[in-house]
């Protein structure tokens, strides 16, 4: 769960920071999108110790059911629609540079994030993202932009720290 909230708050921080850079998109909302698009993946966190094979080196469930179980959730705390359809279509993004809509924005922070979704470690998207982050590292803007905006990243990542 630690390593979970770590990666989203890395999300979160980047995705504010693109939004406002980059965007015409709220750098709050992509904030609170980058906080909450694994929400599924603590939810069954929460139930592992009534069902412990969720957490196997194994898992039973996949990263396509724990996105499901996040978009349940979310519903059930009635979160806005923009923001439930851009965190429904990070499945379904493509890297856009430079991003225009939220779910660019969190697809983007997602895979310039170093802090892996740890219940997914290990899976063929995590080679993607290393291959995404090569080319992404090759957009001089980009790169340019995320070293001008190092302290503030730490600043909101540090601040989401416990």
């Amino acid at each position: 769960a630690e390593k979970l909230w770590q990666h989203s708050a890395q999300i979160a921080a980047l995705a504010s920071v693109l939004a406002r850079k980059l965007t015409t998109q709220a750098p709050d909302i992509a904030f609170f999108g980058g906080m909450v698009h694994e929400i599924g993946g603590f939810y069954l966190i929460s139930r592992a110790s009534d069902y412990p094979l969720l957490l196997e080196e194994v898992p039973i469930w996949s990263e396509i059911e724990a996105a499901r179980v996040g978009l349940a959730v979310l519903r059930a705390l009635k979160v806005p629609a923009p923001l439930l359809a851009a965190i429904e279509a990070l499945g379904r993004s493509r890297l856009t540079l430079p991003p225009v809509s939220l779910d660019e924005v969190l697809f983007l922070a997602h895979k310039l994030s170093p802090l892996e979704n740890p219940l997914t470690e290990g899976s063929a998207a995590d080679g993607d993202n290393l291959e995404l982050r090569r080319l992404v590292g090759a957009d001089s803007r980009l790169t340019a932009l995320l070293a001008e905006s190092q302290g503030e990243l730490q600043s909101l990542h540090a601040a989401l720290q416990l």
